[in-house]
């Protein structure tokens, strides 16, 4: 069992012990904020407040968009976290992708607001 010393929690209600979902959410100083989301329902049940440097792959000196981890959480506490490098790269493709379908939208939008009204 892992300890993370310094882990500070914020449950909406107590966790059943299992695996979670962990997202990096931003860094605040030193610390790393990881929402805790029930995959159920697909929506965080908490906060856990990390050392930056307890949480795998994450460099606070570098800019970070998306990270997706999963934990182990017994008794309301992490005790164990791995870095899932494939459903991170996924995240970041769907959200590059929504990124373009937005911005297309908005083009289309725009291009049709420019277009003179018919008479």
């Amino acid at each position: 069992m892992t300890s993370f010393d310094g882990a500070q929690y914020w449950w909406e209600e107590d966790p059943d012990n299992g695996e979670y979902e962990l997202q990096f959410d931003r860094f605040e100083s030193n610390k790393a904020v990881l929402l805790v989301v029930d995959e159920a329902e697909e929506w965080p049940i908490g906060d856990i407040v990390l050392p930056a440097a307890s949480v795998p792959e994450l460099d606070p000196d570098d800019a970070v968009g998306t990270a997706v981890f999963h934990g182990t959480i017994e008794d309301g506490e992490l005790i164990e976290i791995a870095y899932d490098s494939a459903l991170t790269e996924q995240r970041i493709t769907e959200a590059e992708e929504q990124d373009k379908r937005i911005r297309a939208n908005s083009a289309d939008k725009s291009a049709e607001s420019d277009k003179p009204e018919n008479q």
